[in-house]
């Protein structure tokens, strides 16, 4: 969450530059732009690799034109700080009440119909 903070969140900021062109004051559309924001989202919040970053920084300079404006090493200091959390146990909730009165109701024998007569 820390690091999601970091993010400076102008859309002429890095990494929303991927989908947006900051020259034409437009977002720029297509699917690999898309796919190029959530790598560079992905390096700057917790690289697995300078593979994934390399990688990453190579897509951008493919598709703007431009080398990517933060570093390989600034980007690669992220790596050894990522620390993997366990997975936390599902809570257990209980039934809903409407489950609960309604098995109720379905273990009730049936209602035998009043004689009027």
């Amino acid at each position: 969450m820390a690091r999601l903070a970091q993010l400076d969140w102008r859309m002429a900021a890095t990494p929303w530059t991927a989908v947006y062109s900051v020259e034409g004051a437009k977002m720029i559309p297509g699917k690999e732009n898309v796919d190029l924001l959530r790598e560079l989202l992905h390096v700057h919040l917790a690289p697995s690799s300078m593979q994934a970053i390399k990688r990453a920084r190579k897509t951008f300079k493919d598709l703007r034109g431009l080398a990517y404006p933060v570093s390989e090493d600034d980007l690669g200091q992220r790596i050894s700080t990522v620390q993997p959390t366990t997975p936390i146990e599902p809570v257990q909730h209980r039934p809903e009440l409407s489950e609960q009165v309604e098995a109720e109701l379905a273990a009730l024998p049936p209602e035998e119909p009043d004689d009027v007569g």
